[in-house]
């Protein structure tokens, strides 16, 4: 018998694939009745400019965008951090909003706010002991850099590193209230602040639709956290516009 939590993270994925799919055809639709435009330009699809060599894809809007992505993140109960998947059947949710620019063609630097959510079950034992219990959350600002190694037409295939300051909430699941000690070996740690270091790398694979402006992608990655140590997987789904 499926659990509620279960139904709630198979209709969350039937979401996104409707959401994905709904925004594949109305952009492709739209765009076949604007593809009456340069016969010259969509004949030279690719075609290389400057003294630089650099490689000018028509049918890729690059430069300045925003992107916003939905997915899940898998915790392995690995490392001195708290246990966030205790039973190794929890999965977790992921959410982020990232701004950057094209520095070249298959280059990409830029900033970056990540959140993520773990339900847990309420535990006395393991609230008296001073570990981890009951939901929590963590935020994290910080900056990446993505290169694309496959650069073909529409699609775009590449590799994603970043880096940032992970934020727990509530940071008394983690520190003490009373003298802001924590059982786990946090990067800060006070009466009202619990941070970590946040790494994770992704590769993906981008489509841009025939609107150029917008792009589809999904992103297969490992993250880590440190001080205190927790590793995990994650998938997410970016949607990204470009100026």
């Amino acid at each position: 018998m499926k659990t509620q939590r279960t139904r709630a993270g198979i209709t969350a994925i039937h979401t996104v694939v409707l959401m994905f799919t709904f925004l594949f055809l109305a952009t492709n639709a739209y765009a076949k009745k604007q593809d009456s435009g340069d016969a010259s330009r969509k004949d030279n699809a690719e075609k290389v400019v400057g003294d630089d060599g650099i490689i000018d894809i028509y049918a890729v809007e690059r430069g300045f965008h925003v992107g916003v992505e939905v997915g899940a993140n898998y915790v392995l109960n690995l490392g001195s951090g708290p246990a966030l998947n205790p039973n190794w059947s929890s999965v977790g949710q992921r959410f982020g909003v990232r701004l950057g620019y094209d520095v070249l063609n298959n280059l990409t630097l830029g900033v970056f706010t990540l959140a993520q959510f773990h339900r847990l079950d309420v535990d006395l034992s393991n609230t008296m002991a001073g570990r981890v219990t009951g939901d929590i959350s963590h935020f994290a600002p910080g900056v990446y850099g993505s290169f694309a190694f496959v650069t073909k037409h529409r699609f775009f295939s590449y590799v994603r590193g970043g880096i940032g300051l992970d934020f727990w909430v509530p940071s008394d699941r983690l520190v003490s209230a009373d003298d802001g000690q924590s059982e786990y070996p946090l990067l800060i740690a006070n009466e009202s602040i619990a941070a970590s270091l946040l790494a994770e790398v992704a590769l993906g694979v981008e489509y841009y639709t025939k609107l150029r402006h917008i792009s589809l992608g999904v992103e297969l990655g490992f993250q880590a956290n440190i001080r205190p140590e927790l590793f995990g997987l994650f998938v997410t789904f970016p949607v990204k516009y470009t100026f």
